[in-house]
Parts: structure tokens; C-alpha cells; sequence
């Protein structure tokens, strides 16, 4: 007989299959939640989902669900979010962490700029406008909308991600501000270099300075541990790296 809760806290997690995303599935797990796994690479999230089932470290957990779904498609996020409400009952927490990274300013490509407001930014917005009414019934709930340092500072190189991330940071702090007193909690989380498949190719930092993606499940799991009557907008995780090197301050 399982020990899992009768109704455990339910997370959605977008970009699940990997770096952040599958760090913050596998830490609220191991919390006892029950986790949608949401990403576009089935094969991927299928491991994810039997490494949660199969360890014991999660047998208090309940399970997970695999939800395939491109967040740049709004009809796809809406069939994932009714997937696993009809399944789990109820959606505490949604981290929006799926995104992508194209490099460069005036010369990206018209198609790569689309391509980075579609995920960066409409991607968020799917998953919110289609979470929020269920969050809004229930009385609470906590969106985590993963930004980026980018969406802080601009640099030359990495305009259009840039201007993705500042419009997601912008839209979180309106949304943060909607939802005041209203039992639910919102918090932009703004990381500079973390280690994920999306930095593999950075030439610096070295892979051990980076950022580790279970950091921010451990910014998460604190931000989670707060009082109702404390409320955090923004948490900028910084790289120490870079601090003080020219261009990234």
C-alpha cells in the first residue's frame, strides 16, 4: 500500500526534461509533490518520471506525470494543463522555466527573434493564463517565472534574448502585483550563468563556477517555506564569477 498523501501539492514544471527544470521536479518530489513534467522530449521525461517512480527517495511522493507539450503552442499547454488537473486534482505551485537562447542583437534572424518571444514570453503567458483560473478557485497557489540575469542587464551580443527576458521580467512584476492579497505569490527568479545543456558551450566560466541548477530548486523550496505574509517579487541569483568583469555588472 503507498504512503502518498491522499491529495498531495501538485507542481507543474515547464522545460522538465532537463538542466533547472528536472532539478526543481526531482527536489519537490522528493517533497512530496506530485509533479507534471512538461517538455517537448517524451523520451526524456520518460526517464525523469521513472527515476522518480522507481527510487524510494520519492516513494512518499506520489507520482509523476509526463505531460508532452510545446509551450509556444497555446492549444498544446492548455490539453498539458487539463491532462494533469483531471489527474492531480489541483495545481499548487507552476514554474515556468521553459526557454531558449539565440545569440546576437540586429543581425538575429527575424524567425530566431519570433522564436525567442514565442517561448521566452508567450510560452509563460499560456501556461499562466491557463493555470490561474484553477489557482484563483483554490484560494492560493505560487507561480515561479524563471527570467534570467539577462532580463536585468543587456549586453551587445545577446540582444534578443535579452529583450525577451526584460519583457518577462516586466510581465512577472505586473502579474506579481495583480495577485497581491489575493493568496497567490509570484516571484521572478533572475540566475546568471547556470550549468545546463543551454551554457555548454560558454568558454567561461568553468563548468564547477557556474551556477548549479539545484540551486534553484533550493531558492524554490525557501521562497515555498515563507510565511503568507511575506512576499518576495524578484530573486537575482548572481555568479560570482562574473561580478566585477567588465560588460557583466
Amino acid at each position: 500500500m503507498s504512503d502518498a498523501p491522499v491529495n498531495p501539492p501538485a507542481a507543474l514544471i515547464t522545460g522538465a526534461s532537463q538542466g533547472i527544470g528536472r532539478s526543481v521536479a526531482l527536489g519537490l518530489a522528493k517533497k512530496g509533490y506530485r509533479v507534471g513534467l512538461l517538455a517537448r522530449s517524451r523520451d526524456k521525461l520518460e526517464a525523469l518520471s521513472e527515476e522518480i517512480e522507481s527510487s524510494p527517495e520519492y516513494s512518499h511522493a506520489g507520482r509523476s506525470i509526463v505531460l508532452e507539450a510545446d509551450v509556444a503552442d497555446e492549444a498544446s499547454v492548455k490539453a498539458a494543463v487539463a491532462g494533469f488537473v483531471e489527474d492531480a486534482g489541483r495545481i499548487d505551485v507552476l514554474v515556468n522555466n521553459a526557454g531558449i537562447a539565440r545569440h546576437g542583437t540586429s543581425e538575429t534572424s527575424p524567425q530566431d527573434f519570433k522564436d525567442l518571444l514565442h517561448v521566452n514570453m508567450l510560452g509563460v503567458h499560456y501556461c499562466v493564463h491557463h493555470v490561474l483560473p484553477l489557482m484563483r478557485s483554490q484560494g492560493e497557489g505560487y507561480i515561479f517565472n524563471v527570467v534570467s540575469r539577462s532580463g536585468k542587464i543587456a549586453r551587445p551580443t545577446n540582444g534578443a534574448y535579452a529583450a525577451s527576458k526584460f519583457g518577462l521580467l516586466g510581465y512577472t512584476e505586473a502579474l506579481y502585483k495583480e495577485l497581491a492579497n489575493t493568496g497567490i505569490r509570484v516571484t521572478a527568479l533572475c540566475p546568471g550563468v547556470v550549468d545546463t545543456e543551454m551554457t555548454a558551450h560558454f568558454e567561461e566560466p568553468p563548468r564547477e563556477l557556474k551556477i548549479q541548477p539545484e540551486e534553484l530548486f533550493k531558492a524554490i523550496e525557501y521562497l515555498l517555506s515563507l510565511s503568507t505574509g511575506a512576499s518576495i517579487p524578484e530573486l537575482t541569483i548572481d555568479c560570482e564569477y562574473f561580478i566585477n568583469k567588465p560588460g557583466w555588472s
